[in-house]
């Protein structure tokens, strides 16, 4: 023992314990969080019918799929276990948190890109649309 009274092994102990906690807390949160914003848009017809909406539930699901798959993960990582579910599991595993990322980036920049739009609309007027379309179609082909 140290002169603290804890040797290292109970301070990593601890300290794992400790992320472990803090990588749940935020996965649940995340979870029900990005589950309530998915419910909210598909239950309100209203809200459904905005692109902005859309694209904030888009963001939600990737969201939610990287809590899924991405949270678990990194807590085994922690505790040092190695990959338990097999080679099968591990590519999807990785297939799914890489398409989340590059969706909810891709997402992002499509929010801004029409927010961008809508803003600039109102002082260029008819202008922009055709570029608007445009832009959201060039996000698109490439996601």
């Amino acid at each position: 023992m140290t002169s603290h009274g804890m040797t290292g092994n109970n301070k990593d102990f601890l300290a794992i314990i400790g992320i472990s906690l803090m990588f749940c807390i935020i996965g649940i949160v995340g979870i029900v969080g990005n589950t309530l914003i998915i419910c909210f848009i598909l239950m309100d017809r209203k809200m459904r019918r905005s692109v902005t909406n859309l694209f904030i539930m888009n963001l939600a699901i990737s969201d939610l799929l990287i809590m899924l798959f991405g949270v678990p993960e990194t807590v085994q990582f922690i505790l040092n276990r190695g990959w338990l579910l097999g080679d099968i599991m591990c590519k999807i595993e990785r297939y799914v948190l890489v398409v989340s990322l590059y969706s909810s980036v891709i997402t992002a920049v499509a929010v801004c890109v029409e927010r961008y739009d809508i803003n600039i609309m109102n002082y260029m007027g008819e202008l922009i649309s055709l570029n608007r379309i445009l832009t959201i179609e060039c996000v698109l082909m490439i996601k």
